[in-house]
Parts: structure tokens; sequence; C-alpha cells
């Protein structure tokens, strides 16, 4: 017997799996520019223990900082819309079950790009 919704059942899964897809490949990049940041910060205060001299110096180097900290909630907020969809994917799948939630929970606890 067929369900009367499951055409909406069908679309809303497809969009999950898109979204989940689409959030791999964001991270992906996202962990990448995170690589880059990181590397121009670290130039940045070798540059600024060297000089140690002028606003101009100090001024990059909190740039750089605040650069690095807005890559790092970028890819913590785009491994959270990841982690969301798969949740979504899963519960549509009917496969969400306390294993599947402990090993998401343990994928939370782990640190990120460092």
């Amino acid at each position: 017997m067929r369900r009367p919704c499951a055409p909406h059942w069908r679309r809303v899964s497809a969009q999950c799996y898109s979204d989940v897809a689409l959030a791999t490949d964001a991270l992906r990049v996202l962990r990448q520019q995170q690589v880059a940041v990181r590397s121009a910060l670290t130039e940045t205060q070798d540059r600024f223990r060297l000089r140690q001299v002028g606003d101009r110096t100090t001024l990059d180097l909190l740039n750089a900082e605040n650069d690095a900290a807005s890559a790092e909630l970028t890819l913590l907020q785009a491994r959270i819309e990841w982690l969301m969809n798969r949740l979504r994917l899963a519960a549509l799948a009917g496969r969400l079950d306390e294993a599947w939630l402990q090993s998401v929970n343990a994928s939370l606890q782990a640190p990120v790009g460092r």
C-alpha cells in the first residue's frame, strides 16, 4: 500500500541528501581556507615578534587573529550544519538510533582542524 505523502518524503529526503553533499563540499573548502588563514597568522606573528614596532604591525597581527577566529567559527558552523543534515537524512531513512546518535556525539567532542 502506498503512503499518500510518499512524494513529499522523497522530495524531503532528496533535499536532505543534497544538503549533506553541499555541506561536505563546503567543509572541505573551509578546512583548506582555515589552513591558509592559520599560515597567514603564523607569518604575521613571526613578523610581529621580529619588529615589534609601530601601529601597523600591531594592526596586521590583530587582523590576522580576527581572520583566524572568523575562519574557525565559519568552519564550526558548517560542521554543525553538516551534522544536522546527516541527522535529518538518517531520521528520514529510519536509521536514527542510539548508536548513531552516540557516534555523532563523539564526533562533536573531537577537535576540529587542530
